[in-house]
């Protein structure tokens, strides 16, 4: 049954490489994330995908900056606004819009 999203899985697996290989380089790391994503959209796209992306990005990064900022439970090593680092909004969103596509796949298959 998860078959069908193994692709999907495996654009994920690339991502967590990515980040664990280059959270040091941002800017490089940032446009990995958004390579990874266009190529998920162009190759599993959903229905309105640009605007889930773009509402990830904002409300994942206020989440992420609420908790870091009020609830000490974590911090980064490297800071780049607000105590985040410029990846985290790039990496919700990729990982948000390919749940979106995860759930769509099986849905479909029931």
């Amino acid at each position: 049954m998860l078959k069908s999203s193994l692709p999907l899985f495996l654009i994920l697996f690339i991502a967590l490489l990515c980040i664990y290989l280059f959270w040091l380089q941002p800017f490089l790391l940032v446009a990995l994330l958004l390579i990874l994503s266009w190529y998920k959209h162009t190759k599993y796209p959903i229905k309105h995908e640009l605007n889930f992306y773009v509402a990830i990005v904002i409300l994942g990064s206020l989440v992420e900056i609420f908790y870091v900022n009020t609830i000490p439970a974590w911090s980064y090593e490297i800071k780049h606004f607000f105590n985040i680092p410029l990846y985290v909004p790039f990496q919700w969103a990729l990982i948000g819009v390919s749940i979106i596509s995860i759930y769509e796949r099986q849905t479909k298959k029931s």
